[in-house]
């Protein structure tokens, strides 16, 4: 849960970079919460509207932690846009995020694992 709070935490921050775990908790946390704002949705006849109320202000985290991430393997944030070519983008940018970071520091800042 410490991943997922500092995530929302650093939603600003575009420039430093993040390690695996940071990034994966945050996906995989916001399932069961986007789960339970569905039931939500059900359960106040709300159609969609909170779930997308949800999905859009996780938006901006998403993309930080997304960047910071690609920071950690030595790409530029713009590698995001790779989701834009239809199926493959996405299962490469994927892939991009399950590599390990760089073990020296980059351009973006020293290594997350060294504290």
């Amino acid at each position: 849960m410490n991943w997922y709070i500092k995530c929302w935490k650093q939603f600003y921050d575009f420039e430093s970079r993040a390690r695996r775990s940071e990034f994966w908790w945050f996906v995989l946390l916001n399932f069961p919460f986007v789960i339970a704002v569905a039931v939500l949705d059900h359960i106040f006849g709300t159609g969609h509207a909170l779930t997308y109320l949800f999905i859009f202000l996780n938006l901006i985290p998403a993309l930080a932690v997304s960047a910071r991430r690609l920071h950690d393997i030595g790409r530029p944030a713009w590698w995001i846009l790779v989701t834009f070519v239809p199926i493959l983008g996405s299962l490469y940018l994927i892939y991009l995020f399950f590599l390990p970071g760089e073990e020296e520091a980059n351009r973006w800042g020293r290594n997350p694992k060294e504290g």
